[in-house]
């Protein structure tokens, strides 16, 4: 399998368990505060930083190598789940 391949199904798996957790959590908030507002609420959180910082980090991504960028947002995500799983 060439490198390029690999790279876009490790990515595509990555993608596929972004939205596993994107429909998981407000779930498990819903099923914890029994409270609507507070899931949409969550949901809208998860979306703003799209929202807010979209343009400028699209334009990074134009600038820089597109690999690098990848593999540094992954690399941050899995920072954040594994610091988030310590918290808990």
């Amino acid at each position: 399998m060439k490198q390029k391949n690999k790279l876009l199904l490790g990515y595509a798996i990555s993608g596929l368990g972004d939205q596993f957790y994107t429909f998981a959590i407000p779930l498990l908030m819903l099923s914890r505060s029994h409270s609507a507002v507070v899931m949409g609420l969550l949901t809208a959180m998860e979306y703003l930083p799209t929202a807010l910082f979209g343009l400028i980090i699209g334009s990074f991504f134009d600038r820089y190598s597109r690999k690098k960028m990848m593999l540094a947002s992954l690399s941050m995500q899995v920072i954040t789940y594994f610091a988030c799983a310590r918290v808990n």
